[in-house]
């Protein structure tokens, strides 16, 4: 790999240099970190505010209204310490640095008790009652440019570590019940796909890319594989971003974007962690967990190390009786994570990561009704397995002019799955009296992504971004259908298929966002991108000696636009109108018989050889604003989507996926989310969604259902967490959580051969109560369905889906403890 042919690391080779040659002596300020602040004389709160925004920081404010009303004026770099400092000189209030950039900001006249198990050595410990702060101004990171959550003009969610930890989510399919509007597959761990405001192209797994993008760190971490279920230990918070993205995050992000922040090392204090879990399942095997979490400064203030390391256990509850086997679900996950920084100067810094998962899942995470309502009768088990590791570096830098970031990460992702084939046989002409004969595949990706964006400062009247974008992506796939033998007999494939597709993309990405008034921002942007996509394909069927081949190459590219107007005619309302377009490229079916028929173009019947991409329009918009000095606060958007030419993935007759476009259509809606936080104690957060997703214009070379709805749509959406936290002594508190979520019923496929309906509406429900005791933390969790049923969004075996019922059931109610402690 040559720097000629990689630009991007060309670049990234002439940052290190740079970093290395102004590296200088730190400010002890904290972090280390300067930043340019243009703040005016103006409302202590809103001053404040302007300054967190500015510093890429959270803040929490307690008892500012103690305090002199008018801030100072502040321009120039400064660090945070010295920067706060001059800030409020003579106000009267004080500030604390916490863990991870946040900001606590108090009036001196009223001591606060700031307690963190992440606290920088900036933090003195109180001697007081242990009572957590409450952080009231939340950034959001994604989007390329940090914004203050309320005052951000798009639908963003972000969910602290906290929430994670009270929701009691260990991966993304279990924070669906927090995210609004987010809706995942129920197909099992490693192979489910995730939607948002109900953007569904199917609950097939097939080739077409992701409509919501995956980021761990920064860094894409997916193209067209499964949500690969890593394990959220030790992470920071998870943002998600509504609606397509790709003016800024390019193809694969139509429905929106997940992004996976993690802890980076802490530069100053060494800590340590470890976590175990265990709990039992009503009707299954008991299931376990063990996190360890180890922070090591190596050269203070300049070098740090953070190791994560984790090995989970979740017990089955599915059953087998044909082959005498009870619990047949089991899952294994196990993995870890290794990050270094090194602060180079007050403006520079590096980090690498490497992250390695390994995932196992025993058998299929389906049932068939007439056999039982948790159990099944296939003639061989059906095991799954995700093999995903990761490796990122970054590097950014700020200037007088604005801030660089270099990324560069390497993923490689491999996932294996058997299925039950016994049923379609004769599909693939086999013999009458074959026996049990499963279908064995096997997908690796790999994925280079460069990317170089610059960033102007977060004041002034205008701002600006832009980046650089390239990535390769090679993705080898083999199947095989397999006759087992029989008394003794040899076995033999009656069909297989070696596909090897290599994507090659670039792009170029700006925005420019003009203050035109006191109030109001006018922003606008987009991508030009290309995209080459090259296939090749053998399939074969040894039995009858045949064989067919298919090399394509196929080029695509475009301009994605977004123009956003946010106006702010107070400090405690944000409202915003917004246009945005995303988009993903086509490619090429080649799964079927040699036989198979493939029409050439738009004229013939589906499936066709080549399938052609698809566009997403969202007009948006929207209203943040706060309530009772910021004791309730309401976000909320409404949308209007046209899709055109939607790619959806389906099976054939046989069983094989191949992928169709099956007309125009669009998806009306509204979400919101109401947050109320009375005092320190209690919280409430209410989040609804509404949306009616259709197919307007049929593609009249695709047959559908009468009721052609989008596949994996739904029509309502709805969740409330209540918490209560208080203290007991000065080192004692609890905290108690009780949670709900409902979804609405589904179509599983759009065509009239495979016609289902999920009609079931899946309401679940947990409740979690802790005891924190210094440096411990002991909970009791129950979690479980509460109407409904036990049938969630999915299906099990695509070559008996037709002939035989099958639900995939949730996991019973599951009533389980957790221990968790912390050093220092």
């Amino acid at each position: 790999m040559s720097p000629k042919r990689h630009p991007s690391l060309a670049l990234f080779l002439a940052v290190l240099v740079t970093i290395w040659s102004g590296s200088g002596a730190l400010a002890s300020d904290g972090r280390g970190e300067r930043y340019y602040f243009k703040v005016g004389q103006r409302a202590l709160t809103s001053a404040l505010i302007d300054f967190a925004e500015q510093a890429r920081s959270s803040l929490s404010i307690q008892g500012v209204g103690k305090c002199r009303s008018m801030s100072n004026a502040l321009t120039g770099h400064f660090g945070l310490g010295e920067g706060l400092t001059r800030l409020l000189n003579g106000t009267g209030c004080d500030f604390r640095l916490l863990g991870n950039g946040a900001i606590l900001v108090f009036a001196r006249v009223q001591p606060v008790a700031v307690p963190t198990p992440r606290a920088t050595k900036a933090i003195p410990t109180p001697a007081g009652p242990v009572q957590p702060v409450v952080v009231q101004e939340l950034l959001v990171t994604s989007g390329h440019r940090p914004a203050v959550l309320d005052r951000a003009p798009y639908s963003v969610s972000r969910l602290s570590g906290d929430d994670i930890s009270q929701s009691g989510a260990v991966d993304l399919g279990g924070l669906a019940a927090l995210v609004g509007g987010a809706t995942f597959t129920d197909l099992g761990p490693g192979r489910d796909k995730i939607f948002l405001r109900g953007l569904a192209d199917s609950v097939v797994a097939g080739r077409t890319q992701s409509t919501v993008g995956l980021y761990l760190d920064g860094s894409r971490i997916s193209y067209n594989a499964p949500d690969p279920d890593l394990r959220l230990t030790d992470v920071d918070r998870i943002e998600v971003l509504r609606g397509p993205q790709g003016a800024l995050y390019g193809a694969g992000s139509i429905g929106g974007v997940f992004e996976i922040v993690t802890h980076r090392p802490e530069l100053d204090a060494y800590s340590a962690e470890i976590g175990v879990e265990g709990a039992a399942t009503v009707g299954g095997a008991p299931s376990g967990a063990i996190d360890a979490v180890l922070n090591l400064p190596l050269v203070n203030d300049r070098l740090g190390l953070r190791l994560v390391a984790y090995d989970e256990v979740q017990g089955g509850y599915l059953n087998n009786p044909v082959l005498g086997l009870k619990n047949v679900n089991r899952v294994d996950r196990r993995g870890f994570r290794v990050a270094a920084r090194w602060q180079a100067n007050p403006d520079w810094s590096v980090t690498a990561n490497v992250v390695r998962q390994s995932l196992s899942v025993a058998d299929g995470q389906y049932a068939n009704p007439i056999v039982g309502e948790r159990s099944r009768d296939t003639l061989i088990q059906e095991p799954q397995g995700d093999e995903f590791t990761a490796f990122g570096l970054s590097i950014t830098g700020r200037r007088p002019w604005g801030d660089i970031a270099e990324t560069t990460s390497v993923v490689r992702q491999t996932q294996t799955s058997r299925f039950d084939a016994t049923l379609a046989l004769p599909f693939f002409e086999g013999p009458v009296d074959a026996g049990p004969s499963p279908f064995d595949q096997s997908d690796t990706s790999e994925i280079i992504v460069n990317e170089v964006s610059l960033t102007s400062p977060q004041a002034g009247r205008i701002r600006w971004l832009g980046g650089l974008f390239q990535s390769l992506t090679d993705n080898e796939s083999t199947s095989a259908l397999m006759d087992l033998a029989q008394a003794g007999g040899p076995e033999a494939i009656l069909y297989s298929e070696r596909r090897h597709d290599r994507i090659s993309e670039l792009a170029a990405y700006g925005q420019l966002s003009l203050q035109i008034a006191p109030k109001l921002v006018l922003s606008g942007g987009g991508r030009l991108f290309g995209s080459w996509l090259k296939t090749d394909s053998t399939v074969t069927q040894p039995q009858i000696g045949a064989q067919s081949k298919l090399s394509g190459n196929l080029t695509s590219g475009g301009f994605a636009p977004q123009v956003v107007l946010r106006y702010r005619p107070t400090e405690d309302m944000t409202l915003y109108v917004q246009a945005s377009e995303g988009y993903r490229s086509g490619g090429f079916n080649t799964a079927g018989l040699v036989d198979q028929v493939f029409s050439a173009g738009i004229t013939g019947a589906q499936p066709w050889r080549r399938y052609g991409g698809d566009e997403l329009w969202n007009f948006e918009a929207g209203a943040k604003f706060r309530l009772l000095q910021g004791v309730v606060r309401v976000r909320a958007a409404g949308f209007y989507m046209l899709w055109r030419n939607i790619q959806s993935d389906q099976l054939l007759v046989n069983g094989l996926p191949y992928t169709a476009n099956v007309g125009d259509g669009r998806d009306v809606g509204w979400e919101g989310d109401i947050d109320i936080q009375p005092d320190d104690h209690w919280r409430l957060r209410l989040n609804l969604a509404v949306a009616k997703p259709e197919v307007t214009n049929p593609n009249p070379s695709f047959i559908a259902t009468p009721k052609f709805g989008l596949s994996g749509s739904w029509n309502y959406w709805a969740s409330l967490l209540a918490s209560y936290d208080r203290s007991l002594n000065r080192s004692t508190r609890i905290r108690l959580v009780a949670s709900c979520g409902y979804v609405g019923g589904a179509n599983l496929t759009l065509d009239a051969v495979t016609a289902a309906e999920d009609s079931t509406n899946v309401a679940t429900a947990q409740l979690r109560a802790e005891i924190v005791h210094r440096n411990w933390t002991a909970a009791v969790f129950l979690r479980g369905l509460i109407t409904g049923g036990s049938d969630t969004f999915g299906f099990g075996n695509p070559f008996s889906f037709r002939v035989i019922d099958q639900t995939t059931p949730a996991r019973p109610t599951t009533i389980g403890v957790n221990l968790n402690v912390s050093l220092p």
